[in-house]
């Protein structure tokens, strides 16, 4: 009976066995890992991005079909702009019967964004020729927890959390942030948008967004946009700045597609007590000025202002501390039409 028992015992745990490992060829075999992580490789290089992973992908089929990634790094040039110790791509139940290779929800654990390395995804970008846009379908959302965000070796914030609801066409997409600078202040983020998808254009209506920062800042934004693909995009928000002390500045910021030889154009407008700007600017050679500055190339060329047009008016304003009077500046081309500028500054009295 001993041994009747025993040869049972081990013929279910040799069953079991096989069961498990039928299931294990069974996920391999029907998500096909390689034909996901090949799709991942093709959208990052349409990017101008390169993806590398630390080991091959893992799937699992609890509590729903997934990837996990290890070791992910999105790069460019050589230089990492996305590090991110581990990633979960959900995957439609369709996946294992070879349906396609969509992604229903993506989880990034600690990623680390390095905005020194973005310059040239922004200048390929903004070089873009146009074709038909389309709009990732995200069903179930994206969360990423323990973010940072950096430049070069400089911590900018820390802490990220992220969460979006789905991103389907037609339907409210929403996006909340939560993060911390570098000297610990809180910061935080809400986007509410409708998409829709179009024979030749994505628009995003009903923007609305909501954030608030260091030293009190928080600025509520309304508009629209409608991205035609490459750097045909165009963009128009309205809303107001405001500042800890409750003073109320009119905000405004666009976006102008990129045109024949012209690049894509950003514009800010502020206007309220004791301060008024009106500047446009090209984002591409404006990181590019900003990456020889945080390098420390400007040291020995000299510190130039920013490659922007336009002015800056603070006739009276307080920041950080210290008190400016009768600022005036002038960039680009608004400088042959200007009068000498003056400036004053005096600390401000506790």
């Amino acid at each position: 009976m001993q041994r009747r028992t025993r040869l049972t015992l081990l013929a279910i745990a040799v069953f079991l066995a096989m069961i498990v490992l039928a299931a294990i060829l069974a996920v391999y075999l029907l998500l096909q890992p390689e034909r996901f992580t090949s799709v991942l490789r093709t959208q990052a290089r349409q990017a101008g991005l390169v993806l590398t992973l630390s080991a091959p992908a893992e799937p699992t089929l609890w509590p729903q079909p997934a990837l996990m990634l290890h070791g992910l790094t999105l790069s460019v040039d050589n230089r990492p702009v996305l590090v991110a110790a581990r990633a979960r791509l959900v995957l439609p139940w369709s996946a294992l019967l070879g349906g396609p290779t969509t992604i229903t929800r993506l989880e990034l654990d600690a990623p680390r964004i390095n905005l020194a390395q973005l310059g040239p995804v922004l200048a390929q970008m903004n070089k873009g020729k146009g074709g038909t846009p389309t709009l990732p379908h995200i069903n179930a959302g994206i969360r990423i927890s323990h973010g940072s965000l950096a430049r070069g070796s400089d911590l900018l914030l820390d802490d990220i959390h992220l969460e979006t609801g789905p991103l389907v066409p037609g339907h409210i997409f929403s996006l909340q942030l939560s993060a911390a600078t570098a000297d610990g202040a809180p910061t935080t983020l809400t986007l509410l948008m409708t998409p829709h998808v179009h024979d030749n254009a994505i628009t995003l209506d009903n923007i609305h967004i909501t954030a608030s920062g260091p030293s009190g800042l928080s600025c509520t934004l309304d508009g629209k946009a409608t991205w035609r693909g490459g750097a045909d995009v165009a963009m128009t928000l309205a809303g107001t700045l405001v500042r800890s002390n409750h003073r109320t500045y009119d905000l405004a910021l666009a976006l102008e597609p990129a045109t024949g030889q012209a690049p894509l154009m950003f514009h800010l407008k502020l206007e309220g007590p004791g301060l008024d700007a009106d500047v446009d600017m090209s984002p591409s050679r404006l990181v590019d000025w900003w990456q020889t500055v945080s390098n420390g190339e400007a040291l020995a060329t000299g510190l130039s202002v920013p490659p922007a047009n336009g002015t800056i008016n603070a006739r009276d304003i307080t920041v950080g501390g210290t008190r400016i009077q009768g600022l005036h500046i002038r960039m680009g081309a608004a400088v042959a039409s200007s009068a000498p500028a003056t400036a004053t500054s005096t600390t401000a009295k506790p």
